[in-house]
């Protein structure tokens, strides 16, 4: 791949991204993506959350191996933010 084509690629996906709206940039990613966070669980339990990549929460656990087969059985990639 020539080096040229991936700068112009890069500078074209940026432009993109800054022109979305709010709700465009939000829905980025609906259709398949999710991430796991840690949350603050009760009495100091490690606990941590499932949310489609526009933030809708879909479920709460502390089993993050758990939570990664309920995302994929959702079709969505699981990533984990620290």
């Amino acid at each position: 791949m020539d080096k040229n084509n991936v700068i112009n690629d890069h500078d074209m996906i940026i432009k993109r991204l800054a022109s979305l709206t709010r709700q465009e940039f939000l829905n980025l990613g609906t259709d398949g993506l999710s991430y796991i966070k840690p949350v603050d669980g009760q009495d100091g339990k490690e606990m941590y959350a499932l949310h489609s990549a526009n933030g809708s929460h879909i479920a709460t656990g502390t089993d993050i191996a758990a939570l990664k087969t309920i995302a994929v059985d959702q079709h969505l990639a699981p990533m984990s933010l620290q």
